[in-house]
């Protein structure tokens, strides 16, 4: 046992080195995944395009655009004119007249008022508004896509970086090892060979700790990009919480509730319906209110009539009644009536999908969160393994095969215990999104 103590406070140093140094390095700038999810809803293009289609559907919803106002319309023409003329009469009168000047104007004031389109209108007026609805959930839909991205996006920084420090622990050790080996070359009671292979090890870990750096930098670069700003450099937090403790009977049932796809299917096929509604109204008259003020004035400088002055207005009633288009009102109710019943079709469609991505995501959830209390049982045995090991080497009492093979199987153990803990947060994050719990109302 007291062997075994100053291992064990070794190698928890070992662990605990890498770590800290970062958080200490990084504490000014920490970039949480609520400022990345903000800054991205802010200034992701996708979702400012989003954005401006839901304003103008917003934007569509009047009662002018759905012709329930009147309609004043001012029309206005004037016109100038030369006229030469030679005329003679049976009188023996001739009337010679050369570049004689003629002025017209006319003004129109056309008023008109639908009243009655069999309901035609109010349709319209909720079709506006369903619509607006249905271009707010196409937003949200890309906006808990794009929180989806920058989560996964921010959490494989975190793993590139854990990755690193899986390297950065191993070449703690082989530094340890290389200590060791050295001393021994030295006093004459070790190999030169195997001081060699740890040396040509440590090398490697240095070479991939290069290349992960490089990793993390291009995984940074891809975050900035989804949050739609330059390549701004931060620091992320050095864990992957897992905080999402839902039952599946639960989502289950939540998820028809709540899952944007399938109320953006319902909504689709709510508008189908109002178009059939729209489509029937075609069957009733169409009666609108009407005036008209006209004026005219008209001023020449030859002929009979040399000035005229008119004001003139009228009033009444307007009615049309299609009884006939050859068939074509029955033909576009049937259409209407087939596409309500694809859009029913894709609606169960959408659920069936949404269910079965559900029960996947549930499945690889559970998967990932047994795998990862398995490798994180396994971590305390590989670390107590290593340490284990590390003190047998000072005593010489192990072979480098025996040393490697424990370093080599905690450089395992490590690394699967990031992708697990980093594969059950993707899962995690599947979940969320399925059930709309990724955007915080």
């Amino acid at each position: 046992m007291k062997i075994f103590n100053p291992g064990i406070k070794f190698i928890s140093l070992l662990f605990v080195f890498p770590f800290g140094l970062g958080l200490f390095c990084a504490a000014q700038n920490v970039l949480t995944t609520d400022q990345a999810i903000l800054e991205a809803l802010q200034y992701n293009y996708n979702i400012k395009v989003y954005q401006n289609e839901a304003a103008i559907a917003e934007n569509d919803i009047t009662p002018g655009n759905a012709g329930m106002l009147p309609v004043l319309n001012l029309n206005t023409n004037a016109t100038l004119g030369q006229t030469s003329f030679k005329q003679s009469y049976t009188t023996g009168t001739e009337l010679n007249r050369s570049n004689a000047g003629s002025k017209n104007a006319n003004g129109n004031l056309a008023f008109s008022w639908t009243v009655f389109d069999g309901m035609k209108m109010f349709v319209v007026y909720k079709r506006l508004s369903e619509f607006s609805e249905l271009s707010q959930l196409n937003t949200k839909l890309q906006v808990e896509k794009t929180i989806a991205e920058v989560l996964m996006a921010y959490y494989e920084i975190v793993r590139q970086k854990q990755i690193l420090n899986v390297l950065d622990t191993n070449i703690v050790i082989l530094n340890e090892r290389l200590k060791v080996a050295d001393t021994r070359v030295k006093i004459g009671n070790g190999s030169r060979s195997d001081w060699l292979q740890i040396k040509v090890d440590l090398n490697a870990q240095l070479a991939g700790r290069i290349r992960q750096r490089k990793v993390i930098e291009v995984a940074k670069l891809n975050l900035n990009t989804i949050m739609g700003r330059e390549n701004v450099e931060f620091e992320v937090v050095n864990d992957i919480p897992l905080d999402y403790q839902p039952e599946l009977d639960h989502l289950k049932t939540s998820v028809l509730e709540r899952n944007t796809g399938i109320q953006i299917g319902k909504k689709n096929f709510l508008l189908t319906e109002l178009s059939l509604k729209e489509t029937r109204a075609l069957r009733y008259p169409k009666i609108a209110l009407v005036a008209n003020y006209n004026m005219s004035a008209t001023d020449n400088q030859a002929g009979f009539l040399l000035s005229n002055r008119q004001l003139t207005w009228n009033t009444g009633v307007n009615a049309t009644w299609n009884l006939f288009n050859g068939f074509n009102q029955n033909r576009m109710e049937r259409d209407a009536n087939l596409r309500i019943a694809n859009s029913r079709i894709q609606l169960e469609g959408v659920k069936i999908l949404v269910q079965n991505e559900l029960f996947s995501a549930w499945q690889n959830y559970q998967t990932s969160i047994e795998i990862l209390n398995l490798e994180e049982e396994n971590i305390l045995f590989a670390k107590e393994n290593i340490s284990l090991a590390l003190e047998r080497l000072r005593l010489n009492n192990i072979s480098i095969i025996d040393m490697k093979e424990a370093q080599k199987s905690l450089e395992e153990v490590q690394n699967r215990l990031v992708l697990a803990r980093f594969e059950a947060k993707l899962a995690e994050i599947e979940l969320m999104r399925l059930n709309g719990d990724l955007l915080k109302e």
